[in-house]
């Protein structure tokens, strides 16, 4: 696939990576195209374990025409599959996400790099309040808003019962709501339900947005 979307839940790309098999699973994205970014967690792509064919970007931003099936033409050329995976993004370090939340730098929202840091970080934050907690997000559901409300139900767990998570879900939500043009919470206790649902509310619409321009740039 090029630039696709995030096909389903995490269960899911992993039964289809075991059946399919990983290196059998060829997927290409281009670091500033939109729709791979969506939707959000716990909405993944396969194959799992591996982070696909990520073509760093060559962009100012994140684009609609990043999305453009020329652009990947010129992009891949004549590249193997060995070749394109030696671009793996730093992002899937989870020593790495780790300094993103812990650093001061005031993120750039027009760097498309911003974007899969967050996504990146969302993940890193779930899975050290506990894997357990994760199951409610792999049951049914009925849309990504309903999603968005079962991650504040955790965050909001994962500050309430475990230790020192409160400062990292601090962190993670300070950095989204600068990227998002927001005024930036300052303490753990100002992050009530309202807040938190309404920022990664936003969240999403913007991300859904981005991918909806570039679909339509395709379409049209």
């Amino acid at each position: 696939t090029f630039g696709a979307p995030r096909p389903g839940l995490e269960p899911f790309a992993r039964r289809f990576s075991g059946h399919v098999g990983v290196e059998n699973i060829h997927r290409v994205y281009h670091a500033e195209d939109p729709v791979p970014m969506i939707p959000i967690y716990p909405f993944v792509h396969a194959p799992v374990p591996g982070c696909g064919h990520f073509i760093p970007s060559g962009g100012s931003g994140v684009s609609a025409a990043a999305h453009g099936m020329d652009n990947y033409h010129h992009s891949v050329a004549n590249a193997t599959w060995p070749e394109l995976n030696s671009h793996a993004p730093l992002y899937t370090v989870e020593y790495a996400v780790e300094q993103f939340l812990k650093a001061t730098t005031r993120l750039d929202p027009a760097n498309p790099k911003t974007w899969a840091w967050l996504d990146a970080s969302l993940l890193w934050i779930l899975k050290k309040i506990g894997a357990t907690l994760a199951t409610p997000l792999q049951g049914a559901f009925v849309g990504v808003f309903t999603i968005v409300d079962k991650i504040v139900w955790m965050l909001q767990y994962g500050m309430e019962k475990i230790k020192d998570m409160s400062s990292w879900v601090l962190r993670f939500m300070q950095k989204i709501m600068q990227a998002l043009g927001m005024a930036v919470a300052k303490t753990a206790e100002e992050l009530t339900k309202t807040l938190l649902t309404r920022v990664l509310h936003y969240l999403v619409v913007k991300m859904t947005a981005e991918a909806q321009k570039a679909i339509r740039n395709i379409v049209g």
